[in-house]
């Protein structure tokens, strides 16, 4: 079955560059950076550039660099196409995508049952591979999961990995809370280390 949705396009910013890619509108904010729709200058495929500014001292572009090239050719994950960085900012640019799940959800309500199974699925498949490769996503939630970006499949995507880290065998306390606050485990709001479990009981 083919899920097909659509949504109201966001604002439009002005044009800039950075390495080979122009810079065309920006298409998402979040708690460490934002995120942009991109070209590249010389074969025109289509990627989404995000930035995150040096201040934050959080680099959690720099490790979502190192992430994905430990789960490219998964299934479900888009690929890396560059990492580098300014005085100023860290950028990451990947394959673009289409609506997020929360997107979807907001402007069109409650899904069909065959479809939330079908997604289900989808993204039950993807953190597994994910755990499979040793790591725990951490930051599970409705925004994170992505269409294909050409909309004419159902297929998901999992983004944001920034969060992402080797699974512990030996769980111990955190120093600070970890995730989403709507959608983090009940370990993660009592602040101790997280597990494939807690990626789970987010999903």
């Amino acid at each position: 079955m083919i899920i097909k949705y659509s949504i109201k396009s966001t604002s439009n910013m002005s044009v800039q560059s950075i390495y080979h890619y122009n810079v065309l509108e920006k298409i998402g904010d979040g708690a460490f950076g934002e995120v942009f729709k991109g070209q590249h200058q010389y074969t025109q495929s289509m990627v989404a550039i995000k930035r995150e500014n040096k201040n934050n001292n959080t680099k959690l572009l720099k490790n979502e660099s190192i992430i994905y090239q430990h789960l490219k050719n998964i299934r479900g994950i888009p690929t890396l196409r560059w990492f580098g960085q300014n005085d100023t900012h860290y950028y990451l640019t990947i394959d673009l995508l289409g609506y997020s799940l929360q997107q979807v959800v907001l402007a069109h309500g409650k899904l069909p049952m065959n479809h939330v199974i079908q997604l289900m699925i989808q993204m039950l498949r993807i953190i597994q591979s994910v755990h499979n490769k040793g790591f725990i996503h951490r930051d599970l939630k409705p925004a994170h999961f992505l269409f294909n970006a050409n909309n004419n499949e159902h297929n998901l995507y999992l983004v944001d990995f920034g969060l992402c880290k080797y699974c512990a065998i030996h769980l111990h306390k955190e120093t600070s809370f970890v995730g989403s606050i709507n959608y983090a485990s009940i370990r993660a709001h009592h602040r101790l280390e997280l597990s494939r479990k807690d990626d789970l009981e987010s999903l």
